[in-house]
């Protein structure tokens, strides 16, 4: 639904954007209109509430301005990015503590690794309405855990959180433990179950 709900001229600066990019970014859009010489945005990119790339196959050198497109969409509630984005997603990391708003991230099968999970620890708190975070099959091992626990302690308003297949074994709930007992919301969690209940008895909300 309706992503793009109206219809405005923005800052000329908009027009800078990439829009074949973005076009692809927002498939249910027509995001731009030639005027003589120069290039105008139809949609003010703040009214965009949803982005879904999960099947949107975006090369490595694309990343920054796809980065540059999404830190405009300051309304967006809910984002899906594709999976395999690996080491594109340093580059939008540090667009996604601009979007204030953000309830869903799905990051499912994106195989960022720690690093990448470390740059996501940056951004979690400023998302303070995020209430469903999928990070499964990410391969953030025992160290990418011990970073995204940091950042776990603001999302106070986190009901879902999915970790499957991330190789965390007992050291990397061990170190999720301190970050998941601040979340007071939570009512849902995917992790590898017989561990999980073995060692964080104490830390679950349910």
């Amino acid at each position: 639904g309706g992503c793009c709900s109206k219809g405005t001229r923005v800052q000329p600066a908009e027009a800078e954007l990439n829009r074949e990019l973005l076009a692809k970014i927002v498939p249910g859009c027509t995001p731009v209109i030639n005027l003589g010489q120069s290039t105008e945005l139809l949609h003010d990119l703040r009214f965009i509430t949803r982005v879904d790339m999960e099947k949107i196959r975006i090369l490595d050198q694309e990343w920054g301005d796809v980065a540059h497109c999404i830190a405009k969409m300051t309304g967006l509630t809910s984002i899906t990015l594709p999976k395999d984005i690996g080491d594109g997603f340093k580059a939008l990391s540090g667009v996604l503590g601009e979007l204030t708003r953000l309830t869903t991230l799905h990051l499912d099968k994106g195989r960022i690794g720690p690093s990448g999970c470390s740059a996501l620890a940056e951004s979690l708190p400023q998302l303070t309405k995020l209430a469903s975070l999928d990070m499964g099959g990410n391969d953030i091992g025992a160290q990418g855990a011990k970073y995204l626990a940091v950042g776990l302690g603001s999302l106070t308003g986190l009901e879902t959180l999915d970790l499957e297949q991330n190789d965390l074994g007992a050291g990397g709930c061990s170190n999720l433990a301190e970050g998941l007992g601040m979340l007071s919301s939570l009512k849902s969690l995917r992790l590898v179950r017989a561990v999980a209940f073995k060692l964080l008895p104490n830390y679950l909300p349910f």
